[in-house]
């Protein structure tokens, strides 16, 4: 036992930290005193009091500043989850779904502060680019050099800060916005703005270069998101960018949440550009969660655990159902069909009224066959099985499977009879 263990003193001997606290009681005075009587209401008085909220142009940048800051985060893990996703370690529905709780997110907390916007002239978008401006001005930029920034104009340097605060995107969006016709499909010729080489490098350009890549793509997307919005307005798919270029043609005014969905999706090609995903590793991410600062979490927090959950859950997902109805389906017509004179006999030609109740078929089989174990429910068990088994090693059906199983979760089977084919779906009709 080594010599220089430390001793520590026993809890006997530990001082009390109270112990220098004095405890008076209250006096008798104070307990008989009676109860203060709190304001009340008039009998005559029909007004309703409320406090009134405080709606200066000083309590919205705050509150712009609050928000702003919680899209940051949201927006961060975002972009590290497409950076997980190009380095192989999601799968493309993963950050697909859970870029989409970002944006719900999101807009969740927009719908609580875009009130404290709305008294002043523009709403959220005119108040975020008054934060921008002032911000830019507190890291030494002057009025004007703010002002005249734009993918030709201005210092390039203004681009990080534009970026931070979404300025780069509010500028783009009004300038397509501006020249968007009210009942025209927006057309844009290819190289009006430049040529995007996705193979360049972002890093090494400067903030004009990147804001006239930013132009390029969102211009690009902008005509054909428009397109789709007035040429099939009942189209089922829409993401957030589609759905706030449907609201911006409808009410012409700019909202706060396509702002956003708009950075998003440069950030994504940003990230992406020229480089396919590869295949994800084999390994199971996992990931311990530990509750800090009293429990609570930052706006997007759970995010990277949504991603890592649904990559872990990605082979249920990928569980081909559909193939299964197809087959479950085919099964239950034939069954039904070698069945079919025996159930009329014994329940009538009404037992099954319309095609989704196949399935009920089963129930008749097991219900005769638990009333009557030697007789009619003994014959439709061996009917029902027999034809099972003649569909489930008919020539394909079986290997398909092996050869989906395998391929889907690795698993390995030996099969004496190699002679089927297993590279189509054969046809039960």
């Amino acid at each position: 036992m080594p010599t220089d263990t430390p001793s520590y003193d026993s809890i006997e001997d530990l001082t009390n930290r109270f112990s220098g606290l004095k405890v008076y009681e209250p006096s008798q005075e104070f307990l008989d005193a009676p109860d203060i009587v709190r304001p009340q209401k008039a009998q005559d008085d029909e007004n309703t009091y409320e406090g009134e909220p405080q709606n200066t142009l000083e309590d919205a940048m705050i509150a712009c500043a609050v928000m702003l800051d919680d899209l940051t985060h949201i927006r961060s893990q975002i972009e590290s989850l497409w950076e997980n996703y190009k380095d192989g370690f999601y799968d493309l529905a993963t950050a697909a779904v859970v870029t989409n709780t970002g944006f719900d997110l999101a807009r969740n907390l927009m719908e609580s502060i875009l009130p404290i916007f709305e008294p002043h002239r523009g709403g959220a978008c005119a108040v975020s680019e008054k934060f921008s401006i002032v911000l830019a001005m507190m890291k030494g930029f002057s009025m004007m050099e703010v002002k005249t920034w734009g993918p030709k104009g201005g210092i390039e340097n203004m681009y990080d800060i534009a970026d931070d605060t979404f300025l780069n995107v509010h500028i783009l969006l009004n300038a397509l916005v501006a020249v968007l016709g009210p009942r025209k499909f927006p057309t844009y010729k290819e190289g009006m703005f430049g040529t995007y080489d996705p193979n360049s490098d972002r890093s090494r350009k400067n903030g004009h270069q990147k804001f006239n890549e930013d132009q390029i793509i969102l211009s690009e997307y902008f005509t054909e998101a428009v397109t789709l919005a007035r040429a099939v307005p009942n189209y089922p798919v829409k993401d957030e960018f589609i759905r706030g270029i449907r609201e911006l043609d409808k009410t012409d005014m700019t909202p706060f949440y396509l702002v956003f969905a708009t950075q998003i999706l440069l950030d994504v090609h940003q990230i992406l550009r020229a480089d396919d995903a590869s295949d994800l590793k084999k390994q199971k991410q996992k990931q311990k969660k530990k509750a800090t600062d009293g429990g609570k979490l930052k706006a997007g927090a759970h995010l990277k655990p949504l991603a890592m959950a649904l990559t872990a859950e990605m082979s249920e997902f990928s569980f081909p159902y559909l193939v299964l109805h197809r087959w479950s389906w085919k099964f239950l017509r034939q069954i039904k069909s070698v069945c079919d004179l025996v159930l009329r006999r014994l329940y009538g030609p009404t037992y099954l009224d319309q095609e989704k109740q196949l399935p009920f078929t089963v129930g008749y089989i097991l219900m005769t066959f638990a009333e009557d174990p030697d007789g009619d429910g003994k014959e439709l068990m061996r009917i029902a099985a027999g034809e099972f088994n003649g569909l489930v090693c008919q020539k394909g059906i079986g290997n398909v499977a092996i050869t989906a199983a395998g391929k889907m979760y690795g698993l390995e089977f030996e099969d004496d009879d190699d002679d089927s084919d297993s590279s189509e779906l054969p046809d039960l009709e």
